[in-house]
C-alpha cells in the first residue's frame, strides 16, 4: 500500500480522489489543501509518502512555479518519492503545456489531466 499526499483546490474533487484511492485498496490518503503550503513539508515528513500529486492552476499558492518548488524540497527530504501534477488542459492550455514540458525536462514524475477517468489515474500513480 502507498501513502499519497493530495494537495487538490477543489474540494470535491480532491475528496473524489481521495475515495477513488482508498477504494483501490492501494493506497493510504492524506489531504493538503494547496491554500495551507505550510503544511505540506510537515506531512510529508510525518507520512513519507511514495507519491505527491499537486494541482497545479493560475491560483497564487497553486502555480506552476509553486508547485515545482514543493516538489524539489519534498525531493530533497524524500528522494525516492515520485511527483505528479494534476491541471486542467481544457479550461487552461497553455498552463497543460507547461506542465507537459516540466516533466519532458524531468522536474516531475507524472502529469495527469483533470478529464482522465479514475481508474486510470489509479493505474498510473500504482504504477510510479
Amino acid at each position: 500500500m502507498k501513502n499519497i499526499v493530495i494537495s487538490v483546490q477543489n474540494g470535491l474533487l480532491s475528496g473524489a480522489i481521495e475515495a477513488a484511492l482508498q477504494q483501490s485498496g492501494s493506497f493510504r490518503c492524506r489531504q493538503v489543501p494547496p491554500n495551507r503550503a505550510q503544511e505540506l513539508m510537515p506531512t510529508c515528513r510525518a507520512i513519507r509518502p511514495e507519491v505527491l500529486l499537486m494541482e497545479v492552476s493560475r491560483l497564487p499558492w497553486a502555480t506552476l512555479e509553486k508547485r515545482l518548488e514543493s516538489g524539489e524540497q519534498v525531493r530533497r527530504l524524500l528522494p525516492d518519492c515520485r511527483i505528479a501534477l494534476l491541471c486542467d488542459e481544457v479550461a487552461d492550455p497553455d498552463l497543460a503545456e507547461q506542465v507537459m514540458h516540466a516533466r519532458r525536462f524531468g522536474r516531475i514524475d507524472a502529469f495527469f489531466y483533470a478529464s482522465v477517468t479514475a481508474n486510470y489515474l489509479i493505474a498510473a500513480l500504482e504504477a510510479l
